[in-house]
């Protein structure tokens, strides 16, 4: 009947909420993941530049 039907898509419908709710939060997860590793990766380059920098200056100091 109609109304089975009606239900039926209903359910579906909600099924499918909340999977894309899942996998809304998956991504943002995802996403988060993403942002602190470009940070840590930022800040490492940033450390590895400032050595440089220090190992640089410390041979302008004392050329051989």
């Amino acid at each position: 009947t109609g109304h089975d039907r009606v239900q039926e898509l209903s359910q579906q419908l909600a099924l499918e909420k909340k999977r894309t709710e899942t996998y809304k939060r998956n991504l943002e997860l995802l996403y988060e993941y993403i942002e602190e590793h470009n940070e840590t990766v930022s800040k490492q380059i940033q450390q590895i530049v400032e050595s440089v920098k220090e190992i640089e200056a410390k041979e302008q100091e004392n050329p051989r």
